[in-house]
């Protein structure tokens, strides 16, 4: 009987060796496929296996059965299609700092790294972009980025009960005003669980109005005409958006989905041959603030840093020798 255990216990062992052995040479491959993806499908391919890693389970001595799929991209700021002018520079870094909290599943996750992988590293990051600004553009403080990411708009947000599946909808018992157009429900079947119908505008253009916008000749004081494919108006009208519904950079990474922080501790950004960094960092196990500077990281009021996940913009050099990158990730 206790040589049949001890067998048993053997196989165990050389069945969970194997895994490994697979695991890793799977990893690698993996590492040198996505290194050579063009950037938007790697964005699109991190942020996919990020979803598949966070519900996969864990294996003991092995973690995550998923590995990471993701890459460090280098930028040139500010890029093709914007303003080359400092201003451009700041939308271009905004824009790059709200696709890599996109990208990191939006602070959704608070285990969004297996420190398993990374056992001569404290800190769980990645840097999702590494950038230069352009020669011919003009120096701006950090302080002046910090100001473009908490007052410009980034989304706007989605007022309605969201029922329909093409966006928008409102439940209600029986059609109301100008809602008269009772449609399929998402999923979710939420007017259904409160025993109604989802009903959006009788003009499917007026999909701005569905999502709780309105659509008139002209836009009153308190509100924002507002400009998308997916925010259209039937006629000549426009979309009109109250200001409470538009969501800026900041509030995208501190609320939206999850909750985050934003933290710009470079102080100048120059096109004098310095290296910036976008990082996400995710949950610390200790307060990784004192590494580079708990002066220069100001956490919104009441936050705790170690609670919640953050994006950091900052020189590259401090924050490079922290950054535990985990096995199967390519920078």
């Amino acid at each position: 009987m206790f040589h049949k255990k001890g067998l048993l216990s053997m196989n165990m062992i050389i069945k969970i060796s194997l895994l490994t052995l697979a695991l890793v040479v799977i990893g690698g491959l993996f590492s040198m496929l996505f290194a050579k993806a063009p950037e938007k499908a790697s964005e699109s391919l991190c942020r996919s296996f990020n979803a598949a890693r966070i519900n996969s389970p864990d294996i003991p001595t092995i973690g995550k059965v998923v590995p990471n799929a993701c890459k460090t991209i280098h930028k040139e700021v500010p890029g093709d299609g914007y303003p080359q002018t400092k201003e451009g520079a700041m939308e271009h870094i905004a824009d790059l700092s709200a696709k890599c909290w996109y990208i990191w599943l939006e602070g959704v996750s608070n285990k969004m790294f297996d420190l398993q992988w990374t056992p001569f590293s404290k800190d769980p990051c990645f840097i999702c972009y590494s950038f230069t600004i352009k020669e011919n553009i003009q120096d701006f403080e950090g302080t002046k980025l910090r100001t473009y990411l908490g007052e410009t708009e980034y989304i706007v947000r989605d007022a309605s009960d969201q029922c329909y599946p093409l966006g928008g909808g409102y439940c209600f018992s029986e059609s109301e005003g100008k809602f008269t157009n009772e449609v399929r429900e998402t999923q979710e079947q939420k007017c259904k669980k409160l025993g109604e119908k989802c009903y959006i505008s009788e003009n499917k253009r007026d999909k701005c109005l569905n999502k709780g916008g309105s659509c008139k000749p002209t836009c009153n004081s308190k509100e924002a005409r507002y400009s998308h494919p997916e925010w259209t108006c039937s006629g000549d009208d426009f979309c009109c958006i109250q200001e409470r519904n538009y969501i800026t950079y900041e509030k995208y990474i501190q609320e939206y989905k999850g909750k985050g922080a934003l933290f710009v501790p470079a102080s100048r950004f120059t096109s004098q041959s310095e290296m910036y960094a976008i990082t996400f960092y995710g949950v610390a196990d200790d307060d990784w603030t004192s590494k580079i500077g708990k002066e220069i990281l100001r956490l919104p009021v009441g936050g705790q840093r170690d609670k919640i996940n953050s994006i950091v913009i900052s020189r590259l050099n401090d924050v490079k020798n922290f950054c535990a990158i985990e096995s199967g990730a390519t920078t």
